[in-house]
């Protein structure tokens, strides 16, 4: 007779408990747990700062390479970080520190490739932006940068032309009689506010003003007209005045120079006032019964003689 089938119990040593991560769940938890996450590596990341870049202008069908050759003739290769081509065909490229920008920027302001010569300048430029308005398109920037270094600024960039704005089809290209140049912050203060420029025998007047915007109603800087707070907080007093005052009567015992007027009721009450009717309304017939005909003119009868026009004297 054979045994039946007994279950065997399972062995202690290789049950495991449901609620105890499995070895491979501790080695990746372990992992993962030891691996640092995206936003920490970010944290921990040194990123360039804008203060740390140089951009100038480019050169058609010039390469790349070409241009840090040339930028590598002044610095070392090895504080170049970052370099590419920008908006408005620029070139922008990112050094090592500050040290090197500026003992790049103070002992040279230019490069050379191909046989010309390029200005170099920050990309963020801690200079004041002055505007040149009413400038006649005749002028040559020379001899406006010549003006404003006699005047006493210091120039920092070369000047630019602004465009008039129009954002019309076929009308985007017009410029305006305004040009753009940055100058030392310092060196805005305590100086004329507009030029004389003499060109082909005609002397021009050129206004300065700084990037500052100013408001045309209070005449204060830092907003526009349309945004003043001292317009709008002129407008809410003006309405709050207009609804709190009631309805004006007119007092006819005002006198023009707003004083009281001294005299008598009965006065007034015998001024008569000629006053015309309203516009369709007839003024009424007057009544016929208390006016009194004219008195009649004694009658004058015609002489019929002669002798009747003689009137007797006594001798």
């Amino acid at each position: 007779m054979s045994e039946p089938n007994r279950i065997q119990s399972p062995d202690k040593k290789n049950m495991t408990d449901p609620n105890k991560p499995s070895t491979n769940t501790q080695h990746i938890l372990t992992q993962s747990t030891n691996t640092p996450s995206f936003a920490s590596k970010v944290s921990s990341e040194q990123l360039p700062k804008r203060e740390l870049a140089i951009v100038f202008n480019t050169i058609e069908n010039i390469p790349q390479i070409e241009y840090l050759i040339a930028l590598s003739k002044l610095i070392s290769p090895k504080d170049i970080t970052y370099a590419s081509r920008v908006s408005n065909g620029r070139f922008c490229v990112y050094l090592s520190n500050k040290n090197t920008i500026d003992n790049l920027l103070d002992n040279h302001q230019n490069i050379t490739v191909n046989n010309q010569i390029i200005n170099i300048r920050r990309l963020i430029n801690p200079a004041k932006k002055l505007i040149l308005s009413n400038v006649c398109p005749t002028i040559p920037n020379s001899i406006i940068e010549s003006s404003l270094n006699y005047a006493g600024f210091t120039l920092v960039s070369p000047i630019i032309k602004l465009r008039a704005g129009f954002n019309i089809e076929g009308f985007t290209h017009i410029m305006s009689f305004k040009r753009q140049i940055f100058v030392k912050p310092d060196d805005f203060e305590n100086k004329p506010t507009s030029i004389i420029i003499n060109h082909e025998d005609i002397a021009y007047r050129i206004f300065i003003n700084d990037d500052t915007v100013t408001c045309f109603h209070c005449k204060l800087k830092g907003h526009i007209s349309n945004q003043c707070p001292n317009l709008k907080t002129h407008l809410v007093l003006n309405e709050t005045h207009n609804s709190s005052t009631p309805d004006t009567k007119i007092n006819v015992n005002m006198t023009l120079d707003n004083e009281p007027n001294t005299e008598s009721n009965e006065d007034i009450n015998n001024i008569e006032l000629n006053i015309a009717p309203p516009i369709g309304i007839k003024r009424p017939a007057p009544s016929t019964s208390t006016l009194s005909p004219p008195p009649l003119l004694p009658r004058i009868t015609k002489p019929q003689t002669y002798s009747q026009w003689i009137t007797p004297h006594k001798i």
